[in-house]
């Protein structure tokens, strides 16, 4: 398998997508980098409130994900669906709490960054990368560019927040779920020049460095057609959608996302 060909799929944090990573072959393991999002609290609606602290619900966080990914690989890790004011129970932000257990085990954890996080992660992140020393992934989601007309000035100023140079930027472009009218949002990020930054991709070789990562749920056949995508399989939301790439992944376990006519395409 070239070593240049490279799938981002995001995960939730769950017991089921932690077992699907279990499972995966040696051979589709090595060329996988997932974004795995942990879930929110569960909310308790007889109660009324959350159906469980902070710090039991991270508790075994660090334990699940060396399970399932190891520590030979790396794996970006968001907690875009922790809510920005949960603090554990020594105050300590979840972000840092998470990442220290991961740490401790030796997984090669990389945070997850966005244009809109709150300062206090985005200072926890800064720490992380300073203790860590592997980078960050900056994930830009498809209405970052209506909530940012000056995209570039925004990208800047988060690198800026959390001490990290472009050399040090895994580039997510998270382009959601597509439809045959939000294809001008994906045209949207020709506007940034993109190369201009230097942005990174991590992998084994260095030939995957300054890669650009596109991902989402489906794509009309015209997003390929304008942009050069091919669709791919990815273990559990269904595509991972990288630039330039041209070889098939067969993959061990997932299900395909409903798509477009001509999407099936570009399964095996």
């Amino acid at each position: 398998m070239d070593s240049s060909t490279r799938y981002v799929p995001v995960l939730k944090g769950r017991d089921g997508e932690y077992g699907a990573l279990q499972t995966l072959s040696e051979s589709v393991w090595h060329v996988l980098t997932p974004v795995l999002e942990l879930p929110p609290i569960p909310w308790d609606f007889e109660a009324d409130r959350p159906a469980r602290s902070i710090d039991a619900h991270l508790k075994k966080v660090g334990q699940k994900i060396e399970r399932a990914w190891g520590t030979d690989r790396d794996i970006f890790v968001d907690l875009i669906w922790i809510s920005e004011t949960e603090r554990m129970a020594n105050s300590q932000h979840p972000l840092d709490f998470v990442f220290s257990a991961l740490r401790a085990r030796s997984v090669k954890a990389v945070p997850v960054i966005g244009l809109v996080r709150g300062d206090e992660y985005l200072r926890a992140c800064r720490s992380i990368i300073g203790q860590d020393r592997r980078g960050v992934c900056l994930r830009i989601q498809r209405e970052d560019f209506v909530d940012f007309p000056d995209t570039r000035s925004r990208i800047e100023e988060v690198m800026r927040s959390v001490d990290v140079s472009a050399g040090g930027v895994d580039l997510l472009l998270d382009l959601r779920s597509l439809t045959q009218r939000s294809i001008e949002a994906v045209g949207v990020f020709q506007l940034i020049p993109v190369s201009s930054f230097g942005f990174r991709y991590r992998g084994s070789s260095a030939a995957l460095r300054n890669r650009t990562a596109y991902c989402g749920t489906c794509r009309p056949a015209a997003v390929e057609a304008r942009h050069g995508f091919r669709a791919r399989r990815s273990s559990s939301i269904g595509l991972t959608m990288m630039k330039s790439s041209q070889r098939e992944l067969p993959m061990d376990s997932g299900s395909a996302a409903a798509s477009p006519a001509g999407l099936r395409d570009g399964f095996r």
